[in-house]
């Protein structure tokens, strides 16, 4: 796998997309190299557990599992199945991102459901105050829409001042527009 991922950055490189997005992977992967050359193959399940322990990820695979079932059942309309789901993460102490709650948001808001969006902003807001979740633009324009869409306007301003106190800026033309729908 080596030899491939030698290659695939070569031809990155070539084409021009080693900037930008792909540069913390080139890193990464050269930081990887680096290890397993110095160390030696018999001793990589001591290296990853090391830089696994030195990293501050809060992401574990069973997030990223939890977060393709939840998807999973949003897409096909099970949203019971995706909040018990949700419910299981939380009770095994593992914390969501925000992907697992855009999911959870676009699940209820293909079914109509924009009441239940509004609990989901209270977790949201707990597990954002608890450091354990680091909100993003997007998440929050995804919950502005959501809250436009379904009549919610003490809670649009409610985001939008949240967004604010962490520096973050709506785009104004987009929920005026949706506003007007």
């Amino acid at each position: 796998m080596q030899r491939k991922a030698k290659a695939l950055l070569k031809q990155m490189k070539k084409i021009g997309l080693n900037r930008g997005l792909f540069d913390d992977a080139i890193d990464e992967h050269n930081l990887w190299e680096e290890t397993l050359n110095s160390l030696g193959k018999a001793d990589l399940a001591i290296v990853v557990a090391q830089i696994l322990k030195d990293e501050d990820q809060t992401a574990f695979p069973l997030v990223y599992n939890f977060n393709s079932s939840i998807f999973f059942f949003c897409k096909a309309g099970m949203i019971e199945d995706a909040l018990r789901a949700y419910r299981r993460m939380v009770e095994m102490k593992i914390q969501p991102t925000s992907q697992t709650f855009a999911f959870l948001m676009c699940g209820y808001s293909s079914l109509g459901m924009y009441q239940e969006i509004t609990i989901l902003w209270g977790d949201i807001k707990r597990f954002t105050r608890s450091g354990n979740l680091v909100g993003n633009k997007d998440l929050y324009e995804l919950l502005l829409l959501n809250f436009l869409r379904g009549g919610y306007f003490e809670r649009v301003l409610e985001v939008i001042s949240h967004m604010r106190d962490h520096n973050m800026y709506p785009d104004k033309w987009m929920y005026k527009n949706e506003f007007l729908r």
